[in-house]
């Protein structure tokens, strides 16, 4: 098989991508064999056949560790995937950390379905930049270039210092790299995110980094009036 993306109609193979992280083109180039091998057929849209519809690769900042997760149209090919985590995955790749299947079926141009099956034993990875951490899993969203995420991170922190910001209210939260960088100079950060598995991850990086000054909940934004019964205080700067 390929691995690629669909660009003006036209495939293009993205398997040895320079822009990669090094790492992550090796493991590709295995997994283009094993989708072969444990016949994870790709789903064809015209035809609405095959199981595998995309592959999500994920390299922890500042660590040599992965997550891969595999998004299905069925349970059709779970038990070929559950021997290919436990006798393969799992031995020829241990830094392979977190690998889950997530379940898909509707024939919609949407990336993944509600239904997570987690097959490794750690559910999440976690991202270093120098003192501060963060979480994220397959259901997070991650800024995919290292060294442009630490500026865009320390910019907005610097931004606010300088300004002498300290109730912030960061909005689309995910799980909280914009709060924690801004951690170590505010009284007090409001984290809001639609997803639930998102602010799970960042009240338990907030837990575990001792920032009781950083709240993180779950909120519809889309919703004004939640949004504002969330704020009982005055806030300094907004990050959106």
């Amino acid at each position: 098989p390929l691995i690629g993306i669909i660009s003006a109609g036209k495939f293009v193979d993205i398997s040895s991508c320079p822009i990669h992280l090094p790492a992550l083109n090796s493991l590709l180039l295995t997994l283009k064999e094993l989708i072969t091998e444990y016949k994870l057929h790709p789903y064809d849209i015209e035809t609405k056949q095959g199981e595998l519809k995309f592959v999500q690769l994920q390299q922890a900042f500042g660590q040599n560790q992965f997550l891969m997760r595999l998004v299905l149209r069925s349970r059709e090919s779970l038990d070929r995937i559950k021997i290919l985590w436990h006798q393969v995955l799992a031995v020829r790749f241990p830094q392979l950390q977190v690998f889950s299947v997530n379940l898909q079926p509707a024939h919609q141009a949407i990336f993944e379905g509600k239904e997570e099956i987690i097959l490794s034993s750690l559910p999440y990875l976690t991202h270093y930049f120098d003192k501060i951490f963060f979480y994220s899993g397959p259901q997070s969203f991650t800024q995919v270039t290292p060294a442009v995420a630490k500026e865009i991170y320390s910019l907005s922190s610097n931004f606010l210092e300088q300004r002498n910001c300290t109730t912030i209210l960061d909005l689309f939260c995910g799980t909280g790299p914009f709060s924690f960088f801004c951690a170590p100079r505010a009284k007090k950060i409001i984290g809001l995110e639609l997803s639930a598995e998102a602010i799970r991850l960042a009240t338990l990086a907030a837990k575990n980094q001792g920032l009781s000054h950083l709240q993180f909940a779950t909120l519809d934004l889309a919703q004004p009036n939640a949004l504002l019964q969330q704020i009982t205080g005055p806030i300094d700067a907004i990050i959106v």
